[in-house]
């Protein structure tokens, strides 16, 4: 029987090229629903590619493709250090903390406005 050879390098770029032909036809927004349905990952902020592999998956291959995501999980608690709970985000995370300093200062102005 006749031995081929290949180079590992012709392998390691047709597997890039493979890959980046997969995460170029990506639905980026299914990507997100699917965070949403299993993880509760509702308000997502950045969802990069991370890698990809070829694998078997239940006696077939399958494309494993691996993301980065990044969201936020607003906890509250108290002053004691106990969690209470968590809150869905209403909106984009304040770029700076002093932003999300002054937009709490002011959410506590309100609320005191009520005493």
């Amino acid at each position: 029987m006749a031995k081929v050879t290949i180079s590992n390098d012709i392998v390691a770029t047709a597997k890039k090229e493979l890959f980046e032909r997969i995460k170029a036809n990506i639905n980026l927004d299914r990507v997100r629903e699917i965070c949403a349905d299993l993880y509760g990952a509702k308000d997502i902020h950045s969802l990069d590619f991370r890698n990809g592999d070829i694998v078997v998956y239940e006696g077939q291959i399958a494309y494993k493709i691996e993301f980065d995501v990044r969201f936020a999980v607003p906890l509250l608690i108290d002053e004691e250090g106990n969690l209470l709970g968590t809150q869905e985000t209403d909106s984009e995370i304040e770029a700076t903390p002093e932003d999300r300093i002054e937009n709490i200062s002011q959410q506590a102005s309100d609320s005191a406005q009520g005493f």
